[in-house]
């Protein structure tokens, strides 16, 4: 596969030199041309714990750190039907192929999902934007990443496809915990699905560099304003517990209010008292719950007050 990037070479369904020379166990490199093909080969092998690999921004890593569990790899970087971004009257759909650069660069995504944009605009730097994917960002199925609470805040639902059936479901009910999702063993996800609508939805992110380190914590907030009064919302947290937070007592307490600066201080509270973030290096879970407040409240007041966003969270 893709020297750049340091993958194990070998012949499709081969064997990689890493593994000839060390005397490990032989890995097996399996690249398809089709979905059909590809959807064929995890199939025929869906007992031997095969590894997706798209743009291997993250799967790289753990497989070098001895991260990522199995031997079998399945290369989707050959899948141009999975690169596409189109449209019907109602929906958008991104391939699970597409580069958070060319989701940055679109212009159905800058049109209809303007906070889609500004959230893979976040992901990495250029160098790891042009590989990186968003079906990759997703199935990684971690707590800090980018484009999760948005999708989530703009009712997505994905698509999975395996050999014999295919099933959409709801983004938000897709993840079970930090790297664990609902796919099976035999899915791959092929599809992101946005509807168009007139919500309003906001992205920020705290993060020590901005775009060039995981988020500290970010936050998707969505929400229609019909008659001044606020309806169907949607708030999302990432990196503030095991998965991305949908916080439905904040969502309740906003519904079908009017915006003002008297809602947004008694909602902050119920921010805080919902998150569930940890310690690590990137911040205390006091600092982070604390952020959590600052965050919604300046994405509030910028999407519902009118306020300017200001610069970045540092």
């Amino acid at each position: 596969m893709d020297s750049k990037i340091g993958i194990p070479d070998g012949n499709k369904d081969g064997e990689s030199s890493a593994a000839r020379k060390n005397g490990a166990q032989k890995n097996v490199w399996l690249r398809a041309s089709t979905l059909s093909e590809a959807l064929s080969m995890l199939y025929e092998r869906q007992e031997e714990s095969v590894v997706i690999v798209g743009g291997a921004t993250d799967i790289l890593p753990q497989i070098k750190d001895g991260k990522k569990h199995g031997n079998v790899f399945l290369d989707l970087n050959g899948l141009q039907e999975l690169k596409k971004i189109k449209e019907d009257e109602r929906y958008i759909f991104i391939g699970s192929m597409v580069t958070m650069s060319a989701i940055i660069n679109n212009p159905l995504v800058q049109r209809y999902a303007p906070t889609l944009v500004s959230a893979a605009g976040s992901v990495g730097s250029v160098q790891i934007r042009n590989r990186a994917t968003i079906g990759g960002n997703i199935c990684n199925a971690s707590p800090a990443a980018d484009t999760v609470p948005v999708l989530i805040a703009s009712a997505a639902r994905i698509l999975l496809k395996s050999h014999l059936t295919s099933r959409e479901i709801l983004l938000e009910e897709f993840f079970v915990g930090p790297g664990k999702t609902l796919i099976n063993p035999s899915e791959i996800l092929t599809t992101i699905i946005i509807p168009k609508s007139e919500r309003r939805t906001g992205f920020v992110k705290l993060g020590k560099r901005s775009a060039m380190t995981c988020s500290v914590v970010n936050h998707a907030l969505s929400a229609e304003l019909v008659d001044k009064k606020l309806k169907n919302v949607i708030a999302v947290f990432g990196s503030v517990g095991p998965k991305a937070l949908r916080i439905r007592e904040l969502e309740e307490s906003l519904e079908g209010q009017e915006p003002s600066e008297e809602l947004l201080g008694r909602c902050i509270p119920v921010v805080e008292k919902h998150v569930k973030p940890i310690d690590d290096v990137r911040g205390s879970a006091d600092y982070r719950r604390r952020m959590s407040g600052v965050l919604f409240s300046r994405l509030f007041a910028h999407l519902f007050l009118g306020r300017p966003m200001g610069g970045p969270i540092l």
